[in-house]
């Protein structure tokens, strides 16, 4: 099974070829760009937000849900590194500095697309592709979860970015519903690194190096609250 969108995305641009909007340069230097755009987004940027994202609005939308303790639901999951993410993300035990630190990784996603676009309006070589489709999931919900950086005084080709994203089709159902359904993608605990070559593993541990020990085996999530979204990312 494809998991990561970027992944899937590549997938869809290979076994579907000539099929809708092209989704690669078809170059190998171009091609070449937008990995590297998934790399990033997939390695720094995602777990960052994730962890924004689930402080600011999945820790409120547990709680309303009566979901204070962590082994109400890691019995649900079926490997370690997943039970630590959601452990952590119901206990809200980020650390004042892994919350600064996703700040600043989070800002950084909004420098460098700041910094590509100044050559064109999309992110590799003017030209609209699966590095821009993987980067709005991400940097969607931004402008609120990092207003200082992202905002149109010092991200100006940012923001306007953001806009020419929300107006192609996949915003045409409105930008309201848009944000909703995609906010749903950081209410999902991840990892603040992730090994080369590893797709979709939670968190492996703690900023500071500290372990969490936890039990049980199933492959069914846990609850999350009806309705409740952030900002999109």
């Amino acid at each position: 099974m494809i998991s990561e969108s970027f992944f899937l995305l590549e997938y869809l641009e290979d076994a579907f070829p000539g099929q809708g909007t092209a989704l690669k340069l078809g170059t190998p230097y171009g091609d070449w760009q937008v990995q590297v755009w998934g790399r990033f987004v997939g390695e720094r940027a995602a777990p960052a937000v994730s962890t924004l994202g689930c402080h600011k609005y999945l820790v409120p939308a547990l709680k309303e849900k009566r979901i204070n303790s962590a082994d109400q639901v890691l019995d649900r999951l079926n490997t370690q590194e997943r039970k630590v993410a959601w452990a952590e993300a119901i206990e809200d035990s980020y650390s004042d500095e892994v919350i600064e630190e996703s700040r600043r990784k989070a800002g950084l996603l909004v420098e460098r697309i700041e910094k590509a676009l100044e050559t064109g309006d999309w992110l590799v070589e003017n030209t609209f592709t699966a590095a821009d489709i993987d980067a709005f999931a991400m940097a969607n919900s931004l402008p609120k979860l990092v207003p200082d950086a992202a905002n149109k005084d010092k991200a100006p080709r940012f923001m306007a970015w953001l806009e020419r994203m929300r107006a192609r089709p996949l915003g045409a159902e409105g930008p309201g519903r848009l944000e909703d359904r995609q906010a749903r993608r950081s209410l999902h605990p991840r990892p603040r690194t992730r090994p080369l070559g590893v797709a979709s593993l939670p968190f492996m541990g703690r900023a500071d190096g500290a372990k969490r020990r936890t039990g049980g085996e199933s492959v069914q999530s846990p609850p999350l609250a009806a309705g409740a979204a952030c900002p999109s990312p």
